[in-house]
């Protein structure tokens, strides 16, 4: 893959949009997690994180010499003021899992990443 950006990098250039001007733009532009777009599906209403956490989500997917999925990334990077009142900018990755036999294992891989998320939002 010839398109990957560290972790690091990532949540830097995040950082660095929160300080501008544009971040409210940005931030607003975002999926709400379990509202918006493939988050829509993470959570209801009244559970931890719900239009809490704002994301955008990423998933890179290519196939195996066998005809399995492999991942070769889901990532979600974003913002959310925690159930404790602190902001949080942050990045998850999840990167080079083999041997995906179908679409359900590859969405086990997004349901742990939005858990992540969640045990953020509650415990920082």
């Amino acid at each position: 893959m010839k398109n990957r950006i560290s972790p690091v990098a990532a949540v830097n250039l995040a950082l660095y949009m929160a300080g501008t001007d544009e971040y409210q733009v940005i931030k607003d532009s975002l999926p709400a997690f379990g509202v918006d777009g493939t988050l829509s599906e993470a959570t209801t209403p009244g559970n931890p994180g719900y239009a809490q956490i704002f994301a955008k989500t990423g998933t890179t997917v290519t196939g195996d010499m066998s005809g399995r999925a492999f991942l070769n990334a889901r990532g979600l990077l974003g913002y959310m003021t925690t159930a404790g009142g602190n902001n949080l900018t942050f990045v998850i990755y999840v990167t080079d899992v083999p041997g995906a036999a179908d679409i359900q294992d590859l969405q086990g891989v997004a349901d742990d990443v939005n858990r992540i998320a969640v045990a953020m939002y509650q415990y920082f």
